[in-house]
């Protein structure tokens, strides 16, 4: 197994586990505002994202409008997304605003099968055959669409599930 693959499972794995615990902490009583708490978290990720592009470790780099306008769009319901998780963790519990925020695969693929972007196939019954693990990416994998892009004829001649490098 790659123990480069492993090293960054375990990274999201304890970066997205802590999250909820992070933001309850963050926004409790003597800490941040509930937005700003939000805002700062968002800051200082485009910071580290930004350095990363200009390093040249970003691959594919994004170009033309059509990209910058996909961006934009993605980063203004990203911000919409985790401004209710935020406003949320002051209501719920962090462990039921995780669960629900899981669900997004599910949302996600339902909207794009419903929209027209997508177009959900077998693929993901025939993926609940094999051996079932407890990592949460294995599930996700199988309940999101097949990708349509024009990369995925290449990755079926290929015989792999995603690609290891971006398609180009």
């Amino acid at each position: 197994m790659n123990l480069l693959a492993v090293l960054a499972y375990c990274g999201c794995a304890l970066i997205w586990g802590t999250t909820y615990f992070a933001i309850r902490v963050c926004i409790a009583p003597g800490g941040y505002p509930t937005y700003l708490a939000a805002a700062l978290r968002f800051v200082i990720a485009a910071l580290v994202l930004g350095a990363v592009v200009a390093a040249g470790w970003a691959r594919p780099v994004p170009r033309g409008r059509r990209a910058f306008v996909a961006l934009g769009v993605a980063g203004v319901l990203n911000f919409m997304s985790y401004a209710l998780i935020y406003s949320a963790e002051e209501r719920i519990p962090g462990g039921l605003a995780a669960v629900i925020f899981g669900t997004l695969p599910l949302v996600t693929a339902v909207i794009g099968a419903a929209s027209g972007v997508e177009r959900p196939t077998s693929w993901g019954w025939r993926c609940r055959r094999r051996r079932a693990t407890a990592a949460s990416w294995s599930s996700a994998r199988c309940c999101a669409p097949r990708p349509t892009t024009r990369c995925s004829s290449a990755m079926r001649r290929r015989r792999t599930r995603w690609p290891t490098t971006p398609c180009s």
